[in-house]
């Protein structure tokens, strides 16, 4: 976290979108991306570095983050009519510390 932290990135996840991107080059300029479950923000701010229109949704507010369209909301009730280029998801459901019923 510190690393992230020191390079101005939300959170770790960032480094995984950047790997991920190193080595398949999935983001582009001008894309309109849709990042489901964005709190903290670390995918949509690296998405939005590399000149795309951004839209992120989660439950959980998350502060604003530059050339990021933020919806607070369950991605699963929500509608647009908008098309999207890239879908990005980094987002894990909420866990209670019960291994047999997180599992």
């Amino acid at each position: 976290m510190k690393e992230a932290h020191a390079k101005g990135y939300r959170s770790r996840a960032a480094f995984k979108l950047l790997q991920i991107q190193n080595q398949f080059k999935i983001l582009q300029q001008k894309q309109k991306v849709l990042d489901l479950g964005c709190a903290p923000g670390g995918w949509a701010q690296v998405a939005s570095q590399y000149g795309g229109q951004v839209t992120g949704i989660d439950l959980l507010e998350m502060d604003e983050i530059s050339g990021v369209n933020f919806i607070q909301q369950d991605f699963s009730t929500w509608q647009s009519s908008e098309m999207f280029d890239l879908i990005l998801s980094d987002m894990a459901p909420n866990t209670t510390g019960n291994s047999t019923v997180d599992h």
